[in-house]
C-alpha cells in the first residue's frame, strides 16, 4: 500500500515546490483554467438568455386579424434610426379596456406614450430623441416583460386614428406575423454573437489549454528522466504528473465557477458587440455548473499527461533545445497584426459589424499565433544577441532565453487572450 501511494505523495510534493519559475508556471495554468471556465459557463448560459428573449418576443407580438367593423384595436410599428440610435415606435389605437402589450399597464390613449427605461435615459441627454415625443405625455415606463433586452429603445404611442401601415389585431402572443421580432433570426448581431462563442470559446480554449499544460514540459521532461533513471515505471510517472497538474487545475476551475457566480449579476452584455441581455436570465443548469470545472480539470490533466511521454531509462535528452520554426503560427500572428492595423481604414459602407468581425478575427489569430510562434522567434533572437553580448551576465541570460523561451511569451499571450 505504501508503494502504491508513493506516486501520489510525490505528485503532491511537486505541486507545492517553491521557486519563481515553478510559481509562474502554476499561476499561468491556474489563471488559464479559471478564465476559460468562466467564459465556458457564460457560453453555456447563452441558450437560456436567447430562449427567454424568444418567449418575450412571442408574448408581445400582436395577432393580426381581418379588418371588419367589429375591430376595435389597431397596431403598427415604425422602426427608425435617429442620431445613430435604433428606436422602435409601436403605435396603438383602441379603447381604455382594449388589451395592452406586455410591459404596459394600460393601452395609451391619443397623446400618451410609454417609454422603455433606456429610451427615457437617452431622451434626457439627446435632444433629437427627446424631440420625437414632443406633444406626447409620458404616462409610464415599459416594464421588463415588454422588452427583449434592457438596452432596447422602444416606445408605445397612442394615436387618434389608424394609419395605412397599421393592422387590426385581436390580442398579443404569436410566433408569426409582420411584427414578430424573432431573436433567433439570422440577424448580424446574433450571427456575430454565435460566431464569437464558437471562435472565442472552442478553438482558443483547446489551444490555450494545450499551451498552458505544456508550458512546463521541459521541466517535466527533466523530472521524468530522473524518475525513470531511478527505476519508476511509466505508469507511476504519469500518476505523478496527473496528481501534480490536478492539484493546480481543479482548484483553479472551482475558482472560475465562483468567479462566474459572483460576476453573473453584474455582467449583462457581450463585449464589442453591443448585444445586451438581462443578467438574471444567464442561468446554467446545476449539472453544467458542477460538470464544467471537472471537465476542464480532467482535460488539462489529460493534456499534461500526454505532453510527457514515457522516457526510456537509457535515453539522455539535451536540456538546451532549439524550438523549430512554425510557419503556420507565424502566419496567424501576421494576419492578426495586419487585421488590427487595417481597422481604422475599413470603409463605412461595409457596416459597423464589419469592424467587429475584423477585430474578433485579428484577436483570435494573434492569440493563436503568438503563443505558438513567438517562442521560436524569441529563441532565435536570443541566440543572435548572445553572440554579441559584451558581458557574461548578458550571455547567460540570452542563453537561458534561447533554451526555454516559452514561459514569458505564453504568459503574455494568455493574458492578452
Amino acid at each position: 500500500m505504501a508503494l502504491s501511494l508513493a506516486p501520489l505523495a510525490l505528485g503532491v510534493r511537486l505541486s507545492s515546490v517553491r521557486g519563481y519559475a515553478a510559481a509562474a508556471r502554476s499561476a499561468l495554468l491556474a489563471l488559464t483554467v479559471a478564465g476559460l471556465t468562466v467564459v465556458a459557463l457564460y457560453a453555456a448560459a447563452a441558450p437560456a438568455v436567447i430562449g427567454a428573449q424568444y418567449d418575450r418576443a412571442v408574448a408581445r407580438a400582436p395577432i393580426v386579424v381581418s379588418e371588419s367593423p367589429s375591430v376595435s384595436l389597431w397596431y403598427g410599428e415604425r422602426p427608425n434610426t435617429w442620431a445613430g440610435h435604433d428606436v422602435t415606435q409601436a403605435y396603438v389605437l383602441g379603447g381604455e379596456r382594449a388589451p395592452a402589450p406586455p410591459g404596459v399597464a394600460r393601452l395609451p390613449q391619443p397623446g400618451e406614450v410609454w417609454l422603455s427605461p433606456a429610451l427615457v435615459e437617452l431622451a434626457e441627454d439627446d435632444r433629437v430623441i427627446a424631440a420625437l415625443f414632443d406633444g406626447y405625455r409620458q404616462v409610464g415606463t415599459i416594464s421588463l416583460e415588454g422588452l427583449l433586452r434592457p438596452g432596447e429603445l422602444r416606445a408605445v404611442v397612442g394615436i387618434d386614428r389608424p394609419r395605412q401601415w397599421m393592422y387590426p389585431i385581436s390580442a398579443y402572443g404569436t410566433d408569426e406575423g409582420p411584427f414578430f421580432d424573432d431573436p433567433l433570426s439570422a440577424s448580424p448581431v446574433v450571427l456575430l454573437v454565435g460566431g464569437m462563442l464558437v471562435v472565442l470559446v472552442v478553438s482558443p480554449a483547446l489551444a490555450l489549454l494545450v499551451l498552458t499544460a505544456q508550458v512546463s514540459a521541459a521541466a517535466r521532461r527533466t523530472r521524468v528522466l530522473a524518475l525513470r533513471t531511478l527505476g519508476m515505471t511509466p505508469g507511476r510517472t504519469r500518476v505523478v504528473v496527473a496528481v501534480e497538474t490536478t492539484l493546480v487545475a481543479l482548484p483553479a476551475a472551482v475558482a472560475g465557477l465562483v468567479g462566474f457566480l459572483l460576476a453573473r449579476p453584474h455582467i449583462a452584455s457581450v463585449p464589442t458587440t453591443g448585444y445586451d441581455f438581462f443578467a438574471a436570465e444567464a442561468n446554467v443548469p446545476i449539472s453544467v455548473l458542477v460538470g464544467m470545472p471537472v471537465l476542464f480539470a480532467v482535460l488539462t490533466t489529460a493534456i499534461a499527461i500526454v505532453s510527457v511521454p514515457a522516457v526510456p531509462r537509457d535515453t539522455v535528452r539535451p536540456l538546451l533545445h532549439r524550438p523549430a520554426p512554425r510557419r503556420l503560427s507565424l502566419l496567424f500572428a501576421a494576419v492578426g497584426g495586419a487585421g488590427l492595423l487595417a481597422l481604422p481604414f475599413i470603409p463605412d459602407f461595409l457596416g459597423g459589424q464589419t469592424g467587429t468581425f475584423v477585430l474578433t478575427g485579428a484577436t483570435v489569430c494573434l492569440a493563436l499565433g503568438l503563443p505558438l510562434g513567438a517562442p521560436a522567434l524569441v529563441s532565435g533572437a536570443a541566440r543572435r544577441l548572445a553572440r554579441v553580448a559584451p558581458r557574461a551576465g548578458g550571455l547567460l541570460g540570452f542563453r537561458s532565453s534561447a533554451a526555454e523561451p516559452g514561459l514569458a511569451v505564453r504568459m503574455i499571450a494568455s493574458g492578452a487572450m
